[in-house]
């Protein structure tokens, strides 16, 4: 059988058409799974991050009510025997019954709290008050079921610390007898010394947090085929999806999770903060694992905690998967269309597709494409539509990332409440501000604002009248002050104003003076109208510190002597005596 040249040239560029786009659609698929892979690699980590920030502030918020609690007159009273003579007499009980009644409230409001107890120095660190949690109650434990505890680190270390400081348990299965016997779920015991006026330890205070509530509450915002994984400073398993490899030593078999992820073993030596990999681990399925390293940065057992997520590889390239089926439906197409337009016009059907492949590898170099015929009304107008829309879809998926990672970055870095700067962007601008106060000698002062009876407020009115207070302080704030200033709220009631290059005193008392007024102006709410007062402390550089941490602390320390002498006013650090709002 003879064959033209016509036959021959069609066929040659048929079999020629199909391999350019095979190679073609192989870029394209190859591209976009690697695009898809980094993506999701990318919101792996910063879930991680944002994650690990959560539970940063978890613990800090655990502090913060172990603070009060041991800051609160009753329990130096119960631990000293203040009440009465004798420890069961009725004031006695009375006070231990008040010192429950708080401990409820803490645990109404945070529900991982399985257990808050005061427990004294002496008697071998016998309980005074204790409340568990059982079930969907909260119990206090009758005062002849109480335990000594003496013997435990969490009370014996604890008892060591100096006031304010806290002390955090190694991660283990609840071994304690409780009222709830049938539980034991993975545990940290975060405990604060109780100390004397004269500085002697009268005691500690324990909260027992049920860490399977805590990280079930920060998982509720990531998607639900995120595997969760926590290990020690040494590498032993805490969290994993599979139960039976958690807290293997407890049992003497150790579970390590260096040796189930060897891709870690940088990360346990220092090497590295965070790891991304992509690994089989103990499942069958692969996957794409993000882990990161935080320090504990209070007294612990532990110096380091290693958190992290995985997702399955299979999740990711679900995407992958419809592109895949358009590039062989085009594939398709195009046989025929080759063969006919190789009939009519071979020259005219070998140019789109080679446009259609440098197209291509610009794509994958990050290049403008170009032009593509997608005009035509034939199989190659087809591939060169779906090139393009696999082109626009991948284009939104990474401006939806960006937009996501924003969105995250500004939840980390900002107040949900009144949009100001938090702590760490608060952090930020101050060690900026120093460092361009020591080149150009200019001077910085920082103002610690604390309402007056803002808990108060929240009884009476509700969180939301509460909200509003903040809200319309907020905006005072900032109205007060310059553009080149900042206004951040540290959380619950209390504000930071940073001013830059105010080196007087006198300008920084006229500001001070100025945000009291703005503060004491009503605020209607509800109906009424509420007037609320602030004290503030204040503390300047170079001469209160040289260090953020350390102005900060100054400008705490000159706070709470304001609020010390029970009225509205200001001062600065190492101030004798506060200056009193006008009108207080």
């Amino acid at each position: 059988m003879k064959f033209h040249i016509a036959t021959k040239l069609a066929l040659v560029l048929v079999l020629v058409g199909l391999v350019a786009a095979g190679v073609s659609g192989y870029f394209i698929y190859d591209i976009s799974r690697n695009l898809l892979i980094k993506s999701a690699k990318d919101r792996l980590l910063t879930s991680t991050q944002v994650l690990g920030r959560k539970l940063f502030s978890a613990r800090q918020e655990t502090v913060r009510d172990l603070q009060t609690i041991t800051e609160h007159p009753l329990a130096r009273t119960i631990l000293s025997g203040g009440t009465a003579h004798l420890p069961d007499s009725q004031d006695s009980r009375d006070a231990r019954k008040q010192m429950a009644t708080l401990f409820r409230l803490i645990m109404e409001t945070h529900p991982a709290y399985d257990q808050i107890r005061l427990i004294s120095a002496r008697n071998h660190g016998l309980e005074r008050v204790r409340v568990d949690r059982r079930n969907d109650l909260l119990l206090q434990v009758d005062e002849d079921d109480l335990q000594e505890k003496g013997h435990y680190a969490y009370v014996s270390d604890t008892l060591k610390l100096p006031a304010r400081a806290a002390y955090m348990s190694r991660m283990t299965r609840r071994q304690e007898p409780a009222v709830d016997t049938n539980r034991k779920p993975p545990s940290i015991y975060i405990a604060m010394p109780v100390i004397a006026a004269q500085g002697e330890p009268l005691g500690v205070v324990v909260i027992t947090i049920d860490v399977n509530h805590v990280f079930d509450t920060l998982l509720e915002d990531l998607p639900q085929e995120f595997q969760l994984y926590l290990a020690s400073g040494s590498g032993d398993i805490l969290i994993h999806p599979d139960s039976r490899r958690t807290f293997g030593f407890d049992t003497g078999r150790r579970a390590l999770i260096q040796d189930e992820f060897p891709a870690m073993r940088p990360l346990l030596s220092g090497d590295e903060h965070q790891v991304l990999f992509e690994t089989t681990g103990s499942h069958a399925e692969p996957l794409l694992a993000a882990f990161i390293r935080r320090g504990i940065e209070i007294s612990s057992e532990d110096d380091w905690l290693y958190l992290g997520l995985a997702q399955p590889l299979s999740r990711v390239l679900e995407e992958s998967q419809q592109l895949e089926f358009t590039i062989s439906r085009s594939m398709f197409i195009l046989l025929p269309a080759c063969l006919l337009l190789a009939i009519l016009l071979a020259r005219l059907t070998t140019r789109p597709i080679k446009r259609l492949i440098e197209a291509t590898q610009c794509f994958a170099c990050g290049k403008d494409s170009g032009d593509l015929p997608v005009d035509r009304q034939d199989e190659i107008g087809d591939l060169a539509r779906s090139f393009r829309l696999m082109q626009d879809r991948i284009s939104e998926q990474l401006v939806t990332l960006q937009n996501n990672k924003a969105e995250l970055e500004q939840l980390v870095r900002h107040d949900p409440l009144t949009g100001l700067p938090n702590r760490r962007l608060l952090k930020e601008r101050l060690d900026h501000a120093i460092a361009l106060s020591q080149r150009g000698n200019t001077g910085i002062a920082l103002l610690f604002v604390d309402l007056n009876d803002f808990k108060d407020i929240n009884d009476s009115l509700g969180h939301d009248a509460g909200d509003t207070v903040l809200v319309t302080i907020a905006h005072r704030l900032q109205e007060k002050v310059r553009i080149t200033d900042t206004v951040a709220r540290l959380g619950g009631d209390e504000f930071i104003v940073l001013l830059v290059g105010t080196p007087h005193q006198e300008a920084v008392s006229a500001i001070a003076s100025s945000l009291m007024d703005s503060i004491r102006e009503d605020i209607p709410i509800k109906g009424t109208t509420l007037n609320v007062g602030a004290s503030i402390g204040i503390s300047r550089f170079p001469e209160d510190g040289h260090s953020a941490d350390s102005l900060l602390a100054r400008a705490d320390k000159a706070m709470y002597g304001v609020k010390t002498g029970k009225r509205s006013g200001y001062a600065f650090a190492g101030q004798a005596a506060p200056a009193p709002a006008e009108g207080a």
